[in-house]
């Protein structure tokens, strides 16, 4: 848990627009 919610939700954004889904816990 080293990263801010705004960094896990732009990471998040940007997989997701590779094709991929992500499930943040």
């Amino acid at each position: 848990e080293g990263i801010s919610k705004e960094e896990a939700e732009d990471i998040k954004a940007k997989i997701e627009e590779a094709g991929g889904t992500v499930e943040l816990k």
